[in-house]
């Protein structure tokens, strides 16, 4: 995500701007899945949990942010398929990292 946040502005809107603070596409409590999900597995406290509680609060206009962002930064094919690619890197490499911890944690 921090290669293509030094990129350009349309990498690090996809990297950042869609593949994180859209981390469950489609889904308007993606935050609240999250927070959710870490409290009650992971038995994590309230502080450690602080950026996700915050995001629950801010998730409807951080996921319109970004799509607004990207409607009006992302015009031309050639941005378009920045945003594009940096979205998909990150997706995957998120993806990487959550099975990594994963199998960590089964261990």
């Amino acid at each position: 995500m921090g290669f293509f946040c030094r990129s350009s502005f349309e990498e690090g809107l996809g990297a950042f701007g869609l593949a994180v603070e859209m981390q469950v596409p489609g889904r308007a409590v993606g935050a609240d899945v999250i927070h959710r999900a870490l409290a009650t597995h992971y038995g994590l406290d309230d502080r450690t949990l602080e950026f996700y509680a915050v995001h629950v609060e801010a998730e409807d206009e951080h996921g319109e942010n970004a799509m607004t962002a990207v409607e009006w930064f992302a015009r031309t094919p050639e941005q378009q398929v920045r945003v594009r690619r940096a979205f998909r890197w990150s997706v995957l490499a998120h993806t990487a990292m959550a099975e990594g911890f994963d199998a960590l944690l089964d261990r």
